[in-house]
């Protein structure tokens, strides 16, 4: 009894070919994924830098625990989330004009503050300062 001929019976009439189309349509998936990531990272980058520059005024701040505790918590453990509760940053509200419309936004600041006291007394000084940022006309 041959084995071959009912092996390859199994697999269809050109096995290679089936594996070649299998590997090129991967390869062809995998480019196009890469691509659009590509350029999503590129835009993201880049992109902004070419927008208009405009003067904006910060007009309050507060404080933010950004963390997620039930992530932190599921994730990292009791301890961790422990740390995070006392993560704090400062958060600057800015508005500015454009074309007689008035727009808003924020951002955080970098340093991690241990208590909203210090976040906030560390933004206070902001308030009323003038900044430039880029918008997408």
């Amino acid at each position: 009894m041959n084995f071959w001929p009912s092996f390859a019976l199994l697999l269809g009439d050109d096995p290679v070919d089936d594996l070649l189309q299998t590997v090129v349509r991967a390869v062809l998936l995998a480019a196009a994924v890469g691509g659009l990531g590509y350029y999503g990272y590129w835009r993201l980058r880049f992109a902004s830098s070419m927008w208009t520059r405009t003067e904006a005024t910060i007009q309050s701040e507060f404080a933010s625990n950004p963390n997620n505790l039930g992530l932190t918590v599921s994730l990292s453990g009791l301890a961790a989330a422990a740390a995070a509760a006392y993560d704090w940053r400062a958060v600057l509200q800015y508005s500015y004009q454009v074309a007689g419309e008035f727009y808003s936004g924020f951002f955080m600041l970098s340093p991690i503050f241990s208590s909203s006291e210090e976040a906030c007394a560390a933004a206070r000084s902001w308030v009323n300062q003038k900044i430039f940022i880029r918008y997408n006309p």
